[in-house]
């Protein structure tokens, strides 16, 4: 695949996906200013990391089972969430 110029090839690619559009914005604004993260507007299969606030173990297992691979918490700080997406 070729990137345009100037994108690091090696960067994550993440899709921003919220019911509420101000979040999936201000998520991308926070992920686009991460060389290593490149947000994407259409997806590949995608790797899927849930924020949320949600602490209900049989409810974090059905997103678990439908292939979510990981959970940040909402009151996480965003390092945690870069962490999350970058798979650390």
């Amino acid at each position: 695949m070729n990137e345009p110029p100037g994108e690091n090839s090696d960067a994550v690619k993440v899709v921003i996906v919220d019911d509420h559009e101000m979040v999936a914005h201000g998520l991308a604004s926070l992920l686009e200013d991460e060389s290593d993260i490149r947000v994407r507007k259409q997806p590949d299969p995608p790797r899927v990391v849930m924020i949320t606030s949600v602490v209900d173990r049989r409810l974090l297992n059905e997103a678990l089972d439908a292939g979510c691979c990981g959970f940040v918490s909402k009151s996480a700080d965003r390092r945690d969430l870069f962490e999350a997406v970058l798979d650390r």
